[in-house]
């Protein structure tokens, strides 16, 4: 992978995303690959509310 395509992740985003149950590796894949199309470079926390908003 090219590094400058690394998204990191807040420790905050880090503890949220340590809540998914199931599929962790997976979704951490899909997670930072839908990131890098976006040109998203930092994962953030969203709150519970937030993501209802969104339709997650």
């Amino acid at each position: 992978m090219d590094v400058r395509l690394a998204v990191q992740w807040t420790p905050e985003a880090e503890a949220r995303f340590k809540e998914i149950p199931f599929f962790r590796p997976a979704a951490r894949k899909k997670s930072e690959k839908l990131a890098r199309e976006l040109g998203i470079q930092q994962m953030v926390a969203v709150s519970g509310q937030a993501t209802q908003h969104l339709g997650s």
